[in-house]
């Protein structure tokens, strides 16, 4: 019925974000687990702290994906691209599910927050549903002229396989990050 857009807001490590106007507990906060080794319960540790600052961050990366998703949906309508334009925030219990799950697959662990934020690139997001999947190139070319990419990635490449079987082939949908 849709063809999907999925793009990321790229979360940027908090020093590189705010440079010498860093909230002085958060670099704090940075300053101590840079120097901690990452051992048994100490990665644990790093990661709580990381939701943690998460939580007390969620309400920007909330505003941040339905500013950028208002952004959208204005131009796709001046464009005359019918589409069903999304936002959310990353919820803070799957994030750190997600942070948990791929340190573990890490070969070294995570030794700071910053790693972390390095890592997490899709703490905010904006889906584009797409009536005409005709229309696809003109909301790329838009989403290309109102952002900053920083990444795209191409699906169903990345996608799932679906569990049942389909009575029609539609195109994938596209993840593109952005600054």
């Amino acid at each position: 019925m849709f063809d999907t857009f999925r793009f990321r807001l790229m979360s940027c490590p908090p020093l590189a974000r705010y440079g010498a106007e860093v909230i002085p507990e958060l670099k704090e906060t940075l300053r101590q687990s840079a120097g901690r080794t990452q051992k048994g319960g100490a990665v644990l540790d790093l990661i709580s702290q990381f939701i943690e600052n998460y939580r007390r961050k969620y309400t920007f990366y909330e505003n941040a994906a339905r500013l950028a998703a208002k952004q959208l949906e204005s131009a796709l309508q001046s464009a005359g691209i019918r589409a069903i334009v999304t936002s959310r925030a990353k919820n803070p219990g799957r994030l750190k599910s997600k942070a948990l799950h791929r340190n573990a697959e890490r070969e070294i662990p995570y030794k700071n927050m910053r790693e972390i934020y390095d890592d997490m690139f899709d703490l905010a997001g904006v889906r584009v549903s797409l009536y005409f999947p005709g229309d696809r190139d003109k909301a790329d070319t838009l989403i290309n002229d109102l952002f900053n990419l920083l990444e795209k990635k191409q699906f169903p490449d990345e996608s799932k396989p679906p569990t049942y079987n389909k009575r029609f082939q539609a195109i994938g949908p596209t993840t593109t990050g952005l600054l």
